[in-house]
């Protein structure tokens, strides 16, 4: 009887670690874009400008300075104010993970996230 109740609770345990398996909505490291190229004109499917305006002085390069993985990176200088666009999203638990590099003679940085 207890080889039972350790199965049965085997089983459950499995069940809800199952329930909380991640689902990927999205993932970019900008290695299947052309580097020295604006990133909302290669993508404005995903990625946008504040002002949606792609090409423009506020979409970012592709550059092959700096990369975590691969040889590109998004390069986010001056007046870039690049957006992604989180779809329909309204309900549940996200995780929201990048990795970004400022330069110790840079002013700083800073991210947002807004809906």
């Amino acid at each position: 009887m207890r080889m039972k109740k350790c199965l049965s609770f085997f089983c459950l345990l499995v069940a809800v670690m199952a329930l909380q398996a991640q689902t990927v909505i999205f993932t970019d490291n900008f290695d299947s874009y052309t580097a020295g190229q604006r990133l909302c004109s290669q993508n404005n499917t995903d990625w946008t400008t504040w002002s949606n305006a792609p090409g423009g002085i506020e979409d970012a390069y592709i550059s092959t300075e700096q990369a975590v993985s691969g040889s590109n990176s998004l390069k986010i200088t001056g007046n870039n104010d690049i957006i992604y666009r989180f779809s329909n999203q309204t309900s549940g638990v996200f995780d929201v993970e990048f990795k970004y590099y400022v330069p110790s003679s840079g002013q700083g940085a800073y991210f947002s996230l807004q809906h």
